[in-house]
């Protein structure tokens, strides 16, 4: 598992399903959505809200949160 902290963009079909993302200028394929979850809580006295998404992609899986409308690269799965 590596974890990274990068911002990525998320490309929606017409039907709301994720498509696929880019991340340092690569396009990844995204094959499935596996899982969601929302985390929300204080960080050190400030509020906190995060939705996950765990996503079977075309380079692997990884794992996405959208923060304040803002979609990050949490980290790669082996």
């Amino acid at each position: 598992m590596k974890y990274k902290r990068a911002r990525v963009e998320i490309a929606v079909s017409a039907d709301g399903r994720m498509k696929h993302l880019r991340w340092n200028s690569r396009r990844v394929d995204i094959k499935q959505q596996v899982n969601t979850w929302v985390i929300q809580g204080y960080w050190w006295r400030e509020e906190i809200r995060r939705e996950y998404v765990q996503l079977h992609t075309s380079g692997g899986m990884v794992e996405i949160y959208r923060e304040e409308g803002i979609w990050w690269l949490s980290r790669m799965l082996d």
